[in-house]
């Protein structure tokens, strides 16, 4: 003879209390943002970032790639090979950048929480502005004499 017993809704309830505690962040991402400001075209940039529980309950994430082709996302190194990640522990991600071009590029990876909770992760790849200057000649009648004087001007 089989009894069914129930569970305790009082114990019920205070996990899902610790759980989803009004879907406030759990994962702490660190690096904030990530950039990428010396580049060349042809050459591939790494980064590492980490995302690291904060919470006193273990949880899962998903972190959802970039959309832009130049910015790729490894797999992740989890503690003990484990995607449940637990209190105070990290799991570290790499980050790819190969440019085709010397433009800036702007991009990032969303962090989606088992409780709810979303986090993002901004990805900047900027150079900085080249200095054009400009040579030319005062005068024409300067030139002739042989006085050439040159103006530098930063734009």
């Amino acid at each position: 003879n089989r009894t069914n017993f129930l569970a305790n809704p009082r114990l019920e309830a205070n996990r899902l209390a610790q759980i989803c505690k009004d879907t406030e962040l759990v994962f702490d991402i660190n690096p904030k943002i990530i950039s990428f400001d010396k580049y060349v075209i042809g050459k591939v940039y790494e980064s590492t970032f980490e995302i690291r529980n904060t919470s006193t309950v273990a949880h899962q994430f998903r972190a959802v790639p970039p959309k832009k082709l130049f910015f790729s996302l490894s797999l992740g190194q989890y503690p003990q090979g484990q995607s449940l990640i637990a209190p105070g522990l990290s799991a570290q991600f790499n980050i790819r950048f190969s440019p085709d071009s010397l433009c800036s590029f702007e991009d990032q990876i969303l962090v989606e929480c088992s409780n709810g909770s979303k986090a993002v992760l901004p990805l900047v790849a900027k150079r900085e502005s080249p200095c054009l200057t400009i040579f030319f000649w005062s005068e024409l009648w300067e030139f002739c004499l042989k006085k050439i004087n040159i103006f530098l001007f930063n734009l």
